[in-house]
């Protein structure tokens, strides 16, 4: 009898201990949330350096157009893996479009390659974002596969000599893509 008794007094204590600890992860992420809320700095991915050949992506553009990667040769290119359902990906795409605006004299295009989603739903984003960018459909999602990732979004600075020089999972800020731009010098260079 007093086993039982025991084995009870052990599950009720393991039972209160437990929702112990999920009480105070709880609360530790709601302040953590809070922070990261009431600030005003967005969290943005560091980018990995890299250096291997970029894969041949290919793409249909939203006029119907066939292009690839390698169509941008001698140009410095930043792929953006995204999709409309991805809320980091919807963030960065103003600081991609004010980058490809900013550095266009220099070389640097970008290349946002939808991934997975039908022309209408992309349309319809770029069309009410005014989204000013190369926008590329990848609806099997080849370039997630060929650059081996599973994130959204992810990105890719490809140097005019068609080399990843930097790769980043994540969104991100205009900070961090603006440093990284500058490591890259006239951005046709190598960081």
């Amino acid at each position: 009898m007093s086993v039982v008794k025991n084995h009870s007094w052990l599950r009720t204590t393991s039972f209160a201990a437990l929702g112990s600890g999920l009480m105070l992860l709880a609360v530790a992420g709601a302040v953590g949330l809070g922070r990261l809320s009431s600030s005003q700095e967005q969290p943005s991915a560091v980018p990995i350096e890299a250096d291997y050949p970029a894969p041949e992506l290919s793409f249909v553009d939203l006029a119907d157009r066939r292009g690839s990667l390698s169509d941008f040769r001698g140009q410095v290119v930043l792929v953006n893996l995204w999709a409309t359902w991805c809320p980091p990906c919807l963030a960065e795409m103003p600081v991609l479009a004010a980058a490809a605006r900013d550095h266009a004299s220099q070389g640097l295009v970008v290349l946002a390659l939808n991934q997975g989603e039908s022309r209408p739903v992309v349309s319809d984003f770029v069309e009410r974002s005014g989204l000013a960018l190369v926008v590329g459909l990848d609806p099997y999602e080849e370039a997630m596969r060929l650059l081996r990732t599973s994130a959204l979004p992810s990105s890719y600075l490809v140097d005019a000599q068609g080399q990843v020089r930097l790769a980043w999972f994540g969104a991100i800020d205009r900070d961090h893509l603006e440093a990284a731009l500058a490591r890259v010098g006239d951005v046709g260079g190598v960081p």
